[in-house]
């Protein structure tokens, strides 16, 4: 399939863009795997999977900004933010159900061991989107949520954008 270069009113009405899905999914699979201990999957993204994945969320959110001002003669950031939350926090409390359920009885046996005590001791920090000041924070353990920060991370680049920073 041979990809053809598309003007700008075309990419503003293109609804999916094939080739960054497929790149956003390879993301998302090394990111799975790098949090939950899978293995290394530098292989497959190398070490900018962050970086990667908050490009495409940057490109994103810019469309749908675009988007929003071409429809409505104004970006409307209340009713953006209120649907990114509707559309992310399902699956981080998905995420953070699975982690539970999944480390329940694992034992301590260190420091950043994933176990349950770690979680548990974690995770008020997780349900209040503060988990980068909790008290496991720093060993960084494998069973960490991938919810709060990119979401909080991809919630102000709007806000950012409409000041002019």
């Amino acid at each position: 399939m041979r990809m053809r270069s598309l003007n700008y009113t075309d990419y503003r009405r293109t609804r999916r863009f094939a080739a960054l899905d497929g790149l956003r999914a390879v993301t998302v699979v090394s990111l799975v795997g790098l949090h939950y201990g899978f293995g290394d999957f530098n292989w497959l993204i190398g070490k900018g999977k962050i970086t990667v994945f908050f490009v495409l969320s940057g490109f994103v959110i810019t469309l749908l900004l675009l988007r929003d001002e071409e429809k409505h003669g104004r970006i409307r950031l209340r009713d953006f933010f209120i649907r990114r939350q509707f559309r992310l926090l399902p699956v981080f409390w998905a995420v953070v159900a699975i982690t539970v359920v999944c480390r329940y009885g694992i034992p301590q046996t260190g420091p950043g061991d994933g176990s349950w005590h770690e979680l548990a001791q974690m995770l008020p920090y997780y349900l209040t989107f503060t988990h980068e000041w909790g008290p496991a924070a720093p060993t960084s353990p494998r069973w960490c949520t991938p919810g709060p920060s990119p979401m909080n991370r991809s919630s102000t680049w709007p806000g950012r954008w409409r000041s002019g920073r």
